[in-house]
């Protein structure tokens, strides 16, 4: 009897301390902390923040521009036009105007006007909220807004296109060696500009960059990831990408930043590219307590997650980068054999 209970005991010992258990627990704690953090950052269940309104506005009102655009022209947007145009309202009253609430309220002024030439007949309760809206906006914040949509022909972007993007594109490498100087300001400002032209979940752009040139401050944030140690002397400018989940609103948009947040550090380090700086893209693959620590540091907002970090640095005449096979094409390239 007892040694049946002490073989018991062992293979519950074994199971609790085997490395394999170890990363099971690990893991599932990493993404209870990734479920709470969304959960409690995101606009799922409140919308007491200024962001979280804002998201919701941002993803309503884009809906309206894609329907202003669909090839057949028909009634749309009954089951969130309302919620677009009390979300408004809330916001103004709290807020006051932004860009991002003027385009809202442009765009619902389309809408109703896009209504009126379909013959389709709105409440007058929803069409004097609108005008309302309208006046407290006085037409002067609408003026320069982007929204609704524009006209573009085909030979406006042919002729943007007049570049050796193939040699442009494998032209980047990373880069690890770098002149010991912080990048000029401007110059960050001119890439991040463009930059900003990324595609994002119903536009509603939330993504971050914060910039750091304090060399001490640097070190502190780059100890906390596993992958610089080699040149961290060189680096002089840094570039914090994040994503400001306040923005999203549903369950599925639960990777949505992580997603966009990639898509953003891209444009942003080809923009660098552009202006002829070498970057070195610096992954955030790091568990739940490195997370903190570098929140911590950054003193970062609950609802903002890390995605990367950029190496920006003023290239040295000559240097040496690692060279890395890419896969072939036909590993990449999958072809519906039905095509």
């Amino acid at each position: 009897m007892l040694r049946h209970l002490k073989q018991v005991i062992r293979r519950i010992l074994k199971f609790f301390f085997s490395d394999r258990t170890s990363l099971a627990i690990q893991l599932a704690r990493d993404y209870l902390y990734d479920c709470r953090r969304f959960y409690r950052g995101s606009a799922l269940v409140r919308l007491d923040t200024r962001q979280r309104i804002e998201g919701w506005i941002i993803q309503d009102y884009h809906r309206i521009e894609k329907g202003l655009i669909a090839l057949e022209p028909r009634i749309f947007g009954e089951y969130f036009r309302d919620r677009l145009v009390r979300n408004v309202e809330d916001f103004v009253e709290q807020y006051g105007i932004t860009p991002q609430v003027a385009a809202a309220i442009k765009n619902l002024r389309l809408y109703v006007e896009f209504h009126q030439k379909l013959g389709a007949e709105l409440s007058e309760e929803f069409n004097a909220r609108v005008q309302s809206l309208q006046a407290h906006c006085n037409g002067t914040k609408e003026n320069g807004v982007l929204a609704g949509y524009k006209e573009i022909r085909r030979s406006e972007i042919s002729a943007s296109q007049k570049v050796d993007y193939t040699s442009f594109i494998r032209s980047r490498t990373s880069v690890r060696e770098y002149l010991r100087e912080p990048v000029e300001l401007s110059t960050l400002k001119k890439a991040i500009s463009n930059a900003l032209y990324y595609p994002s979940v119903c536009n509603r752009q939330h993504c971050r960059v914060r910039l750091f040139t304090n060399k001490q401050q640097i070190d502190q944030i780059l100890a906390l990831q596993n992958g610089n140690w080699t040149f961290r002397s060189e680096v002089f400018t840094l570039l914090v990408v994040t994503s400001d989940l306040s923005y999203f609103c549903s369950v599925g948009e639960k990777n949505q930043g992580y997603v966009d947040g990639g898509i953003f550090a891209m444009n942003t380090v080809l923009s660098l590219h552009a202006e002829g700086l070498g970057t070195c893209m610096l992954n955030w693959s790091r568990d739940r307590g490195s997370d903190l620590q570098l929140k911590r540091l950054l003193r970062l907002p609950d609802e903002e997650i890390v995605i990367m970090m950029i190496a920006v640095g003023y290239m040295k005449e000559q240097f040496r980068a690692a060279v890395s096979a890419k896969r072939q094409l036909d590993e990449v390239l999958i072809v519906d054999p039905g095509l």
